[in-house]
């Protein structure tokens, strides 16, 4: 292993280019996006924090819309442009139909089955006490919480995998400086926590009118 990284340390790196090029270019692609962004809710701990991350998002922008006497309809269309995944986003285009049809919007969002009963149970009891906005915005600083907790255990978790895997990079013995930085590049890159949770979102201001 370390011959070969040392001889075809540029086909490797070539590789990897080509790899994070062609990735770059098929997520453009529709079908590939969604194929995506539904593997990525399905994965273990991350989909979670991913899809609390979207929700508590979404439910500050719609909170802040309606507390400032917009349409119902109206905050739901502009919450969707806030989620990024477009397995959500297109549940949120459903359900936005389904109102404008009349129905509410409790039972489907439930239809989508892509978000969690306690949201469904937010969006039951708001649109039926009047105070939805109210707890929307609860709703969003108790997911933004969950997220902001469950990272950091989860870094807390991997940074002794990302030491022993730094300081096991000695084990190969590369003869050459180049080729040691990439292979302790690639391990610890691709341990890195990052690479695993999804983009840091700053912390849901509770400041009406404004999110940061």
């Amino acid at each position: 292993m370390s011959d070969f990284l040392v001889g075809w340390w540029w086909a490797v790196l070539l590789g990897l280019i080509g790899l994070v090029i062609g990735a770059q270019w098929a997520i453009r692609k529709p079908k590939v996006r969604r194929w995506w962004d539904r593997m990525q809710l399905k994965l273990p701990i991350i989909g979670d924090l991913i899809r609390k991350q979207a929700i508590a998002r979404m439910s500050m922008v719609m909170a802040t819309l309606l507390k400032s006497d917009l349409p119902f309809i109206k905050a739901v269309r502009i919450s969707q442009r806030t989620v990024h995944n477009t397995v959500l986003r297109e549940a949120l285009v459903a359900c936005e139909q389904a109102v404008l049809a009349g129905r509410d919007i409790a039972p489907a969002l439930e239809e989508t089955d892509a978000f969690p009963p306690l949201v469904i149970q937010v969006f039951a009891v708001g649109q039926a006490s009047g105070k939805l906005e109210t707890m929307l915005e609860n709703l969003a600083t108790d997911y933004d919480t969950q997220v902001e907790i469950t990272s950091s255990r989860l870094t807390a978790l991997l940074e002794p995998v990302m030491m022993i895997c730094w300081r096991s990079g000695g084990v190969f013995r590369l003869r050459h400086d180049f080729a040691d930085f990439g292979c302790r590049g690639c391990v610890v890159s691709y341990f890195t926590t990052e690479d695993f949770l999804p983009p840091k979102m700053p912390r849901t201001q509770r400041r009406t009118g404004e999110i940061k």
